[in-house]
């Protein structure tokens, strides 16, 4: 399975609004293939994600420095404020200032999409602290839906490798725990620092593609590729606060 993703969180508001329908029309779906599947006694024939995740507890992830949790309704503001700082907003959202209902949205399907199918988009804190100083995350975008990996730190925490470890946790997460065989992420050709996260993960240059006037460069990497840190660990959102 390839999961293609504006690592760096590069996407554009166009595209979050684009993906929020399509990422509505992916929840239907994975709902109504549920519902025959049970319906025929034959739940055992869905793929395995949808046997493994679907209504399982969402899973939080603990790095060396990190705690990344699944965003929850308590979070909107905070992501809010992350989404509207002028070096976050300028990939995420095209540089435009986003209303607060816009998070709450984005919010309120990633709880949706972690129910279904164990992935969405994780808040990023340092440990046992509850301060969100960035965000990390799979999305749904384009039609037909493809999975992307993206993630955001706060500008004042730049500089000290902190996107690269929420990055290299997500690619562990998407290989070990929901079966990836390979993992790609694109930027907008200007985002330069995007670019060293990737090739810090161990991401290789992949292709250049041109569109709208724009252009995007995709890294990727395969499960076989990756090398795998022991420090990171797959535990229930609320184990941080009991360590």
């Amino acid at each position: 399975m390839m999961v293609r993703g504006p690592s760096g969180a590069i996407s554009s508001a166009c595209r979050w609004k684009e993906a929020t329908k399509v990422l509505n029309s992916v929840l239907k779906a994975w709902c109504m293939l549920k519902r025959h599947a049970a319906a025929r006694g034959a739940e055992k024939n869905l793929p395995v994600k949808a046997q493994t995740h679907c209504g399982m507890m969402m899973q939080a992830i603990r790095t060396s420095r990190l705690f990344l949790r699944p965003f929850t309704p308590a979070d909107v503001d905070e992501i809010h404020q992350l989404w509207s700082a002028p070096g976050v907003r300028k990939y995420l959202w095209d540089d435009e200032i986003i209303p607060k209902e816009t998070a709450q949205e984005v919010v309120a399907k990633s709880i949706e999409l972690f129910n279904e199918k164990g992935l969405g988009l994780w808040a990023v804190t340092f440990h046992k602290q509850s301060a969100i100083i960035g965000f990390c995350g799979y999305w749904y975008f384009h039609e037909p839906p493809e999975l992307e990996i993206l993630y955001g730190i706060a500008p004042e925490h730049w500089g000290n490798n902190l996107a690269t470890e929420a990055a290299r946790a997500m690619l562990q997460y998407g290989f070990q725990y929901l079966g990836f065989d390979e993992i790609s992420a694109s930027a907008d050709a200007p985002n330069a620092a995007s670019f060293r996260v990737m090739e810090k993960t161990g991401m290789k240059f992949l292709k250049r593609e041109s569109k709208n006037g724009l252009d995007t460069i995709f890294y990727a990497i395969s499960k076989n590729d990756f090398r795998v840190d022991e420090s990171v660990q797959i535990i229930a959102p609320e184990a941080d606060k009991q360590k």
